[in-house]
């Protein structure tokens, strides 16, 4: 394609995969159809490039307006509406569909994306994913309500503090989603330098891990797939600068916050992280 005068080819050898934070505590429960599958309250795409050897992290506003398919409470009636990204999770079985249904709108919302796997994991587990790489080092960004934690406070995040920090946020606040996703940003930074030591020191960490959240989350990765990947990662470079996030607004929709993207600026990094300039 012929963007400003410059073309662009689409990097077929890149390899993107769906990852979503789904609000519930437990292990995952197979749901009745319906709109009870919970929402979405982390959603982020990983990208490696096999070309340049980096690997890139697109976090996605979670109120982010855009074209779901949902249904009434026994899913007997469908309709397109544009409403709130977390939502479309819930619109499901809290399963694979669920899951379908979301990677559908999230590459919908990237011009037709291919996305190569999705994996939902229920929040409730993030400890056992904090812990298993020995706990990850932050300085908070800000004072995290019903916890101990303060802006500026340095601190190796344990056990439910890592739950909290990534989770916890005021909902009668404004536009806290958006507070909470540069946490996210924040600790998912440190998250993947940690993780990579430890699995230099323990090559089979990321298999054992994919057996203890079996139960926590939903994914179409296989576990042979997940040793391939990560043992391919190693060999990837990550750093803050390919932590990416959509350009938007957020506005105050009464009581419900909202955020509207910038279309040419998503038209931009999609252009910057999925495609290749031809000389």
């Amino acid at each position: 394609m012929r963007y400003q005068g410059v073309h662009y080819r689409y990097n077929n050898d890149i390899m993107t995969f769906l990852f979503l934070g789904i609000d519930e505590m437990g292990e995952v429960k197979r749901r009745e159809e319906g709109n009870k599958g919970g929402q979405s309250d982390a959603i982020f795409l990983l990208v490696l490039n096999p070309h340049t050897k980096e690997i890139s992290v697109i976090a996605v506003n979670r109120n982010t307006m855009t074209d779901l398919e949902v249904c009434n409470e026994d899913a007997s009636v469908w309709e397109t509406i544009k409403a709130q990204l977390c939502l479309q999770h819930a619109y499901g079985d809290g399963a694979e569909k669920s899951c379908e249904r979301s990677v559908e709108a999230v590459s919908k919302l990237f011009y037709e994306l291919p996305i190569n796997g999705y994996c939902a994991i229920n929040m409730g587990a993030i400890p056992l994913i904090n812990d298993a790489v020995g706990g990850v080092e932050i300085t908070a960004l800000e004072n995290v309500i019903q916890t101990d934690i303060k802006e500026g406070d340095t601190l190796l995040l344990k056990g439910m503090d890592a739950y909290y920090y990534l989770h916890n946020r005021d909902i009668y606040g404004t536009f806290t989603a958006d507070k909470r996703l540069e946490r996210q940003k924040q600790y998912l930074t440190a998250y993947a330098k940690t993780a990579v030591e430890a699995v230099k020191a323990d090559l089979i960490l990321p298999v054992t891990l994919f057996n203890t959240l079996s139960k926590y989350m939903v994914t179409d990765i296989t576990v042979d797939e997940v040793s391939y990947l990560a043992t391919q990662a190693l060999g990837y470079s990550f750093d803050g600068d390919h932590m990416y996030s959509l350009k938007g607004e957020s506005q105050m929709n009464g009581e419900r916050a909202e955020f509207y993207y910038d279309e040419e600026a998503l038209y931009e990094l999609i252009l910057e992280v999925f495609y290749e300039r031809v000389e």
